[in-house]
Protein backbone atom coordinates (compact mmCIF):
# COMPACT_ATOMS: atom_id res chain seq x y z
CA UNK A 1 0.00 0.00 0.00
CA UNK A 2 2.72 2.33 0.81
CA UNK A 3 4.57 1.62 -2.72
CA UNK A 4 1.47 1.51 -4.33
CA UNK A 5 1.91 -1.85 -5.79
CA UNK A 6 -1.16 -2.84 -7.84
CA UNK A 7 -0.07 -6.45 -7.47
CA UNK A 8 1.40 -6.79 -3.60
CA UNK A 9 2.28 -10.34 -4.14
CA UNK A 10 4.61 -9.63 -7.38
CA UNK A 11 7.70 -8.40 -7.11
CA UNK A 12 10.83 -8.25 -9.21
CA UNK A 13 15.05 -8.58 -8.75
CA UNK A 14 16.24 -5.08 -8.78
CA UNK A 15 12.81 -3.41 -7.57
CA UNK A 16 13.02 -0.95 -4.93
CA UNK A 17 10.54 -0.85 -2.06
CA UNK A 18 10.70 1.54 0.31
CA UNK A 19 9.57 0.29 3.94
CA UNK A 20 7.95 2.82 6.68
CA UNK A 21 10.29 3.23 9.71
CA UNK A 22 7.49 2.29 11.79
CA UNK A 23 6.96 -0.99 10.38
CA UNK A 24 10.60 -2.02 10.88
CA UNK A 25 11.92 -3.91 14.06
CA UNK A 26 13.45 -2.25 17.09
CA UNK A 27 16.66 -3.80 18.08
CA UNK A 28 18.87 -3.26 21.00
CA UNK A 29 21.61 -0.53 20.84
CA UNK A 30 23.82 0.56 22.96
CA UNK A 31 26.33 4.21 23.86
CA UNK A 32 29.56 4.92 24.68
CA UNK A 33 31.17 7.13 28.02
CA UNK A 34 32.65 10.07 26.72
CA UNK A 35 33.59 11.26 29.29
CA UNK A 36 34.22 10.23 32.99
CA UNK A 37 35.35 11.80 36.25
CA UNK A 38 35.43 10.27 39.88
CA UNK A 39 33.61 6.96 41.02
CA UNK A 40 31.56 6.13 38.45
CA UNK A 41 29.84 2.43 38.40
CA UNK A 42 27.64 0.30 36.29
CA UNK A 43 25.66 -2.97 37.17
CA UNK A 44 25.01 -4.25 33.72
CA UNK A 45 21.03 -6.04 33.28
CA UNK A 46 21.11 -8.89 34.98
CA UNK A 47 24.07 -8.39 37.13
CA UNK A 48 23.51 -8.35 40.85
CA UNK A 49 26.65 -6.26 40.98
CA UNK A 50 28.48 -2.70 40.15
CA UNK A 51 31.65 -2.34 38.62
CA UNK A 52 33.48 0.48 37.91
CA UNK A 53 32.98 2.35 34.70
CA UNK A 54 35.57 3.45 32.38
CA UNK A 55 36.20 6.39 29.77
CA UNK A 56 35.09 4.37 26.31
CA UNK A 57 33.16 1.90 27.81
CA UNK A 58 30.42 0.74 25.74
CA UNK A 59 26.81 0.67 28.04
CA UNK A 60 24.33 -1.39 27.35
CA UNK A 61 20.08 -1.42 27.14
CA UNK A 62 18.96 -2.31 30.87
CA UNK A 63 22.47 -0.98 32.56
CA UNK A 64 22.61 0.98 36.10
CA UNK A 65 24.80 3.80 36.12
CA UNK A 66 25.27 5.54 40.09
CA UNK A 67 27.65 8.10 40.53
CA UNK A 68 29.36 9.04 43.67
CA UNK A 69 30.41 12.07 45.57
CA UNK A 70 32.71 13.23 43.10
CA UNK A 71 31.38 11.11 40.18
CA UNK A 72 30.22 12.85 36.94
CA UNK A 73 29.53 11.17 33.80
CA UNK A 74 28.73 11.70 29.80
CA UNK A 75 26.86 9.02 28.01
CA UNK A 76 26.27 9.53 24.23
CA UNK A 77 24.15 7.52 21.98
CA UNK A 78 24.91 6.53 18.53
CA UNK A 79 22.43 9.10 17.18
CA UNK A 80 24.47 11.74 18.94
CA UNK A 81 22.42 12.75 22.18
CA UNK A 82 23.64 12.65 25.49
CA UNK A 83 22.91 13.15 28.97
CA UNK A 84 25.50 14.10 31.50
CA UNK A 85 24.84 13.02 35.05
CA UNK A 86 25.79 14.15 38.18
CA UNK A 87 27.29 13.31 41.67
CA UNK A 88 25.14 11.26 43.88
CA UNK A 89 22.64 10.40 40.88
CA UNK A 90 20.97 6.65 40.36
CA UNK A 91 20.15 6.58 36.76
CA UNK A 92 18.46 3.48 34.64
CA UNK A 93 18.99 2.90 30.67
CA UNK A 94 15.79 1.32 30.26
CA UNK A 95 15.59 1.61 26.20
CA UNK A 96 18.08 2.00 23.71
CA UNK A 97 16.99 1.03 20.70
CA UNK A 98 17.14 1.70 16.75
CA UNK A 99 14.96 1.31 13.27
CA UNK A 100 17.36 1.32 10.66
CA UNK A 101 19.79 3.57 11.81
CA UNK A 102 17.05 6.26 11.13
CA UNK A 103 14.64 6.33 14.39
CA UNK A 104 16.08 6.33 17.92
CA UNK A 105 14.12 5.20 21.18
CA UNK A 106 16.19 6.21 24.32
CA UNK A 107 14.60 5.78 27.68
CA UNK A 108 16.22 6.84 31.08
CA UNK A 109 15.20 6.45 34.83
CA UNK A 110 16.14 8.62 36.72
CA UNK A 111 15.30 7.37 40.73
CA UNK A 112 17.69 10.37 42.39
CA UNK A 113 19.99 13.16 41.53
CA UNK A 114 20.51 15.46 38.74
CA UNK A 115 20.60 14.88 34.83
CA UNK A 116 21.60 17.12 31.56
CA UNK A 117 20.08 16.13 28.45
CA UNK A 118 21.09 17.56 24.96
CA UNK A 119 18.99 15.55 22.24
CA UNK A 120 19.67 16.08 18.36
CA UNK A 121 17.56 17.70 16.63
CA UNK A 122 14.35 15.59 14.53
CA UNK A 123 11.95 16.06 12.52
CA UNK A 124 8.57 13.86 12.06
CA UNK A 125 8.43 10.69 14.38
CA UNK A 126 12.47 10.47 14.53
CA UNK A 127 14.27 10.26 17.62
CA UNK A 128 12.37 9.94 20.59
CA UNK A 129 13.65 10.54 23.67
CA UNK A 130 11.98 10.10 27.65
CA UNK A 131 13.69 10.89 30.73
CA UNK A 132 11.37 8.98 33.63
CA UNK A 133 11.35 9.75 36.99
CA UNK A 134 9.64 8.48 40.37
CA UNK A 135 6.88 11.10 39.98
CA UNK A 136 7.09 12.45 36.01
CA UNK A 137 8.04 11.73 32.65
CA UNK A 138 9.41 13.95 30.23
CA UNK A 139 9.45 13.44 26.58
CA UNK A 140 11.29 15.86 23.68
CA UNK A 141 12.83 15.50 20.29
CA UNK A 142 15.91 18.17 20.07
CA UNK A 143 16.43 20.11 22.86
CA UNK A 144 18.23 20.21 25.64
CA UNK A 145 16.93 19.64 29.59
CA UNK A 146 17.78 19.56 33.26
CA UNK A 147 15.83 17.28 35.69
CA UNK A 148 16.41 16.33 38.99
CA UNK A 149 14.72 14.16 41.55
CA UNK A 150 14.90 15.27 44.75
CA UNK A 151 14.96 12.71 47.93
CA UNK A 152 11.50 13.12 48.65
CA UNK A 153 10.56 12.42 45.35
CA UNK A 154 9.62 15.61 43.86
CA UNK A 155 11.05 16.47 40.39
CA UNK A 156 12.22 19.48 38.79
CA UNK A 157 12.18 20.07 35.13
CA UNK A 158 14.11 22.99 33.39
CA UNK A 159 14.61 23.76 29.77
CA UNK A 160 17.48 25.47 28.31
CA UNK A 161 16.69 24.85 24.47
CA UNK A 162 13.48 23.67 22.51
CA UNK A 163 10.19 22.38 24.10
CA UNK A 164 9.58 18.76 26.74
CA UNK A 165 6.55 17.41 27.48
CA UNK A 166 6.11 16.55 31.06
CA UNK A 167 3.45 14.81 32.63
CA UNK A 168 2.51 13.87 35.68
CA UNK A 169 -0.70 11.90 37.30
CA UNK A 170 -2.11 11.96 33.95
CA UNK A 171 -1.94 15.23 33.06
CA UNK A 172 0.70 17.10 30.45
CA UNK A 173 1.96 20.16 29.89
CA UNK A 174 4.50 22.19 27.63
CA UNK A 175 7.36 23.52 29.38
CA UNK A 176 9.46 25.77 26.82
CA UNK A 177 12.88 27.38 26.52
CA UNK A 178 13.57 29.31 29.40
CA UNK A 179 10.79 27.45 31.55
CA UNK A 180 10.57 25.19 34.58
CA UNK A 181 8.04 23.20 36.05
CA UNK A 182 7.88 20.79 39.55
CA UNK A 183 6.02 17.76 40.07
CA UNK A 184 5.55 15.86 43.11
CA UNK A 185 4.44 12.16 43.43
CA UNK A 186 0.73 11.27 42.35
CA UNK A 187 0.45 15.28 41.73
CA UNK A 188 0.17 16.62 38.38
CA UNK A 189 2.78 19.27 37.10
CA UNK A 190 2.56 22.60 38.34
CA UNK A 191 2.39 25.42 36.02
CA UNK A 192 5.56 26.19 33.97
CA UNK A 193 7.08 29.46 35.03
CA UNK A 194 10.25 31.40 33.99
CA UNK A 195 13.59 30.64 35.10
CA UNK A 196 15.69 32.94 36.76
CA UNK A 197 18.62 34.45 34.83
CA UNK A 198 21.96 33.14 34.96
CA UNK A 199 24.11 35.56 37.27
CA UNK A 200 26.51 38.20 34.99
CA UNK A 201 29.99 36.82 35.51
CA UNK A 202 32.43 40.15 36.28
CA UNK A 203 36.10 40.98 36.59
CA UNK A 204 36.31 37.54 35.06
CA UNK A 205 40.28 36.67 34.59
CA UNK A 206 41.57 34.17 32.08
CA UNK A 207 43.82 30.76 33.69
CA UNK A 208 46.95 31.10 33.28
CA UNK A 209 48.74 27.73 34.00
CA UNK A 210 52.89 27.26 34.39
Amino acid sequence: KFNRLKNPDRIFPGQTIRIPVDLLKAVPADAAVTFLKGDVKVQPGGSDRFTQLNLKDRVRQGSRIRTGDDGTVEITFDDGSTFFQRPNTDLGLATVEQKGNIQYTNKVLVETGKVVTKIRSATGKESRFEVQTPSSTGVARGTEFRTSVDTDGATRVEVLEGLVAVSGAKTEIAVKEGEGTTVRSGEAPAPATRLLLPPPITNFQPLLMD
